[in-house]
């Protein structure tokens, strides 16, 4: 009995601790309702500039998961993968990879919900595999900002970088 009531006070203790850190982090940044209702005035020293990637702003994966296929593996079909295939948790939020503009954002062929961002300098991302999306063609996105959440159930969710429309390694960008 003794034992047991010092575990649960140790693990009470250590999730006291952890409350207190995720109160101190600052909290989201809330969305306009409409595209272009935000009133931040973006200054000179603010603004993202081009990294030597081309890429407007750092990249990152727009979901976090166990990696079911990499960039260049064959798949089922003999082909090379153009993208990575991620399997996140069911219903897990999925982000824009970088700054850019929504150009398409729905249901395609066999490929679920899909959302296609246009970052600049040549750089298109391109996530299929979503179960809902939160964006909409002409919406912009910082990295970071959710456009949608992954299936329930088997979840499989592909993000492919395009550079001038040919696939591209999101890895060597990161």
């Amino acid at each position: 009995m003794r034992g047991t009531l010092m575990r649960w006070s140790a693990n009470f203790d250590r999730a006291a601790s952890l409350r207190q850190e995720l109160a101190a982090l600052p909290g989201p940044v809330i969305r306009p309702p409409r595209p272009g209702a935000s009133k931040v005035v973006m200054t000179a020293a603010a603004r993202p500039t081009p990294r030597s990637t081309g890429l407007p702003a750092p990249l990152q994966l727009p979901v976090q998961g166990r990696t079911l296929a990499g960039f260049g593996e064959s798949g089922e079909a003999g082909l090379a993968a153009t993208g990575l295939q991620l399997a996140p948790a069911g219903g897990a939020q999925v982000i824009a990879p970088t700054l850019g503009r929504v150009a398409y954002a729905g249901p395609y062929r066999g490929y679920g919900e899909i959302v296609i961002i246009e970052h600049g300098n040549g750089f298109t991302s391109l996530i299929t595999g979503l179960a809902r999306v939160t964006v909409a063609a002409g919406d912009s996105v910082i990295g970071g900002s959710p456009i949608g959440t992954a299936p329930p159930r088997n979840p499989a969710i592909t993000f492919e970088l395009r550079r001038e429309g040919k696939p591209v390694n999101p890895l060597d960008f990161m």
